[in-house]
This record gives structure tokens, C-alpha cells and sequence, in this order.
């Protein structure tokens, strides 16, 4: 099967550069237009289903890419943004004045820190690799599109390239682009990374 992970569009937070985890965000006026474009993008595929993450910026993503290609939203749990806790909706500045010791962790080694009241990357990545486990069983042979987050993308990649979550800064998704994995003979590959050339000059 084929997976293609999407990520959602731009919300202010976004914009303003905020941490952003569980809070339900919404899409700007960019993030509608780079849904829009995501949507387009995915209509040279053969999309047979279409899961979110429930979280809202994802799920006004997948609405518009539901619209497109006349598909039905499964939203599905595992899918969320990782559980930032005390520090979502902080900016860095703000997060380096309040939880030094969180950022300093975080730049040495993401895999080994656990946000405030939060998560931690493999808490992330288990319950990721649940899901699309779970969209792999429910779709044989299919292409699938998940519309889900940054930090979700970034541990699944790396699960699939076999990589430790210590070289999770080392990755770059950015807003609505979207990731190609496949599943062929028992073993997961990457088929591509971060596209984004639809977005140009949106």
C-alpha cells in the first residue's frame, strides 16, 4: 500500500512561531490556500481513504481535501499532535525563560526529554505506529492519505528509516507538504520526503 502523510496548514500560531500541540487551532487565510494546493497535489494519486488526526486545523485540511477528491474523514486518535503540556502555545522565548532545562534537554536530545504535563517523542511514535499499522490492515494495496502533524510525521519517517528520535531535529516537514511511504512485502519504505513544490507561489 502507499501512505501518504500530509501535514495541515498554517494557523496563527504558526505564524506567530508558538508551540503547538493539542490546542484547537485553526487555519489562517494561508492555511486554507495551502490545503487547497495539498488537495490539488494529491489528485494524481488513486486516494481510496482519507484519515485526520481529530485536532481542528488537521480536520478543516482534511475537509477540503475530502471536497476535492470526494471522500469521506475517518479521523483517528494516533494520529494527533504530540501532547505538549505546559509548554503549548509558548513561544521559544517564552519556553527558554520558563523551562530552560526543556530546551537545553530538547537541543542535546529530543528523544530524552518529556514535555511538562506532555509527552515524549516515543510516546508519540508508538501510538503513531499503532494507527498506521491499523490504516495498513483496514486498506491492502490502497493508497491512503493521513492528514496529521509535525511532530507525528518526523517520528514515523524515522521509525521507517530505522533511526533513532535523537536525529528527529535533523528532519524538516513543513506545512502542508506531504511525505510518500510505502508498505510492499512486509517492510515499510520512504519514497519521499517533505514535497512541497505545490506550494510554490501560493
Amino acid at each position: 500500500m502507499r501512505l501518504i502523510l500530509a501535514r495541515h496548514g498554517e494557523t496563527s500560531w504558526n505564524r506567530e512561531g508558538r508551540n503547538q500541540g493539542r490546542t484547537q487551532t485553526e487555519l489562517n487565510e494561508r492555511g486554507v490556500r495551502q490545503a487547497r494546493n495539498l488537495a490539488r497535489a494529491l489528485r494524481k494519486f488513486p486516494i481510496r481513504a482519507l484519515y485526520s488526526s481529530p485536532l481542528r486545523r488537521a480536520g478543516q485540511t482534511s475537509e477540503i481535501i475530502a471536497h476535492t477528491l470526494s471522500l469521506a474523514v475517518i479521523p483517528l486518535d494516533g494520529l494527533m499532535e504530540m501532547d505538549l503540556g505546559c509548554v503549548d502555545g509558548l513561544t521559544n522565548a517564552e519556553m527558554q525563560e520558563r523551562f530552560p532545562e526543556i530546551v537545553e534537554g530538547w537541543r542535546n536530545d529530543p528523544s530524552s526529554v518529556r514535555m511538562p504535563g506532555g509527552e515524549t517523542l516515543r510516546d508519540v511514535q508508538k501510538r503513531a505506529w499503532q494507527a498506521i499499522d491499523e490504516i495498513r490492515r483496514e486498506n491492502p494495496g490502497a493508497h491512503v492519505v493521513a492528514v496529521t502533524h509535525n511532530f507525528v510525521i518526523g517520528v514515523l519517517v524515522l521509525k521507517v528509516l530505522e533511526l533513532p528520535l535523537s536525529h528527529f531535529q535533523r528532519l524538516r516537514i513543513e506545512l502542508g507538504s506531504f511525505t510518500n511511504l510505502e508498505h510492499l512485502r512486509g517492510r515499510w519504505r520512504l519514497l519521499s520526503l517533505n514535497e512541497t513544490m505545490h506550494q510554490f507561489g501560493e
